[in-house]
C-alpha cells in the first residue's frame, strides 16, 4: 500500500492535467469553426484583388483558385484538414504562406506583452499589497484612484496622451515603428494600464479577506513580523484569485495590443490582423485568430494547473 501512494497521486496528477487538454483541444476546434464562418460574413473578397478591368472570367477563375468557388461545407472540410496541419493557405494580399506572415509578426508581440506584463507585476502588484496593509490611508486612496482612472480611460486615448507628452514635448521615447527596446515603453504602458488596475484591486481585496482570518491573527500572536505574516502566510493564501485574474489578462492583452499597435505603428500582429480584415484576406484573420486562441487557451491551461498545486482541495476532489 505504501508504494501504491505515489502512483496514485500521479495517475490523479495525469488525469487532471488531461482532462484540462481536453478541454483546450475543444476550445480551439471552437475557435477554428466560429472564425471560419464568421469571416465570411464580410463577402466575397475576390473583387478586392482584381483590376477593375476584369472580366467575369478572369474574377472567376479567381475565385476557383483560392477555393471560394465551392460549396460552403467543402470549404469547411477542407479548411479543418489543412488547419490541423499548419495550413491556412496563402495570403490574398501577399501571396505568402497566412500562418509564415502571423508568425512572423508573433515574437514583436509578444515581446510587447512581456514589456506590459512586467508593468503590471512590478506597478499592480505592490500596490494591491500596500493598499491592503495600509488601508483607507493615503497610499491606499492613491492606489484606488490609479486602478480606477486605468481601468476608465480608453486605451487609444491613453496611446496618443503618452506619444504628445513623451515623445513631441519630451522626446525620450519613439511615437512609432520599432526602434529597439524604448520603443516598447510607450505601447507596453498603454497595454498594461486596464490590466494591472483589474491585478491591483483584486490583490488588495483578496489581502484584506485573508489577513482578517484567525490564523494570521495566531501568526502575529506568535510574534512574527508583519511582513513575514503578509508575504509568507498571507499572500499564499490569497493567491489563487490573483492568479485567476492574471490569467484571464492574457486574452485583453492580445486583443488591446490590436488597437495599441494601431495607435503606435507598431509591427506586430495584430496590426497585421486590422489589415487582413481591412482587406478581406480570410487566410490571415483566421491564422492569426487561431494563434492567439492558442496563446490564450495555453495560458489558463497553465492556470489550470497552478490551481492544482496551489489549492489543496482540488488535489482532494
Amino acid at each position: 500500500m505504501a508504494q501504491a501512494c505515489p502512483l496514485r497521486v500521479i495517475n490523479a496528477d495525469m488525469t487532471y492535467v488531461g482532462k484540462r487538454l481536453v478541454y483546450a483541444l475543444l476550445v480551439i476546434f471552437s475557435v477554428l469553426t466560429i472564425v471560419f464562418f464568421l469571416v465570411r460574413l464580410s463577402g466575397d473578397p475576390t473583387s478586392l484583388f482584381v483590376p477593375l478591368s476584369a472580366t467575369q472570367a478572369e474574377i472567376e477563375q479567381l475565385r476557383k483558385e483560392i477555393g471560394l468557388d465551392q460549396p460552403v461545407y467543402i470549404q469547411y472540410y477542407r479548411f479543418l484538414k489543412r488547419s490541423v496541419q499548419g495550413d491556412f493557405g496563402l495570403s490574398l494580399r501577399y501571396q505568402q504562406p497566412a500562418l509564415d506572415l502571423v508568425i512572423v509578426r508573433l515574437p514583436a508581440t509578444l515581446e510587447l506583452a512581456l514589456v506590459a506584463l512586467t508593468f503590471m507585476f512590478v506597478i499592480a502588484l505592490p500596490l494591491g499589497i500596500l493598499s491592503a496593509v495600509k488601508r483607507n490611508s493615503p497610499v491606499d486612496l492613491f492606489s484606488s484612484g490609479l486602478a480606477l482612472f486605468g481601468q476608465s480611460v480608453p486605451g487609444f486615448w491613453l496611446g496618443l496622451v503618452l506619444i504628445l507628452i513623451f515623445s513631441v514635448k519630451l522626446p525620450l521615447f519613439p511615437s512609432s515603428g520599432y526602434k529597439g527596446f524604448l520603443s516598447l515603453i510607450l505601447p507596453g504602458i498603454t497595454l498594461a494600464a486596464f490590466s494591472s488596475s483589474l491585478v491591483a484591486r483584486m490583490t488588495r481585496s483578496s489581502l484584506l479577506e485573508v489577513l482578517s482570518s484567525n490564523y494570521i491573527t495566531t501568526a502575529r500572536s506568535k510574534g512574527l513580523s508583519e511582513w513575514t505574516v503578509i508575504l509568507k502566510h498571507s499572500l499564499r493564501n490569497a493567491a489563487i484569485p490573483i492568479v485567476t485574474i492574471i490569467g484571464l489578462q492574457v486574452g485583453p492583452m492580445l486583443s488591446g495590443a490590436i488597437i495599441t499597435e494601431q495607435v503606435f505603428g507598431f509591427p506586430g500582429m495584430g496590426r497585421l490582423a486590422v489589415q487582413a480584415v481591412l482587406n478581406r484576406d480570410y487566410p490571415v484573420v483566421q491564422a492569426f485568430v487561431v494563434v492567439a486562441a492558442s496563446l490564450i487557451t495555453l495560458t489558463n491551461l497553465t492556470v489550470d494547473i497552478l490551481y492544482y498545486f496551489l489549492d489543496p482541495r482540488i488535489r482532494h476532489e
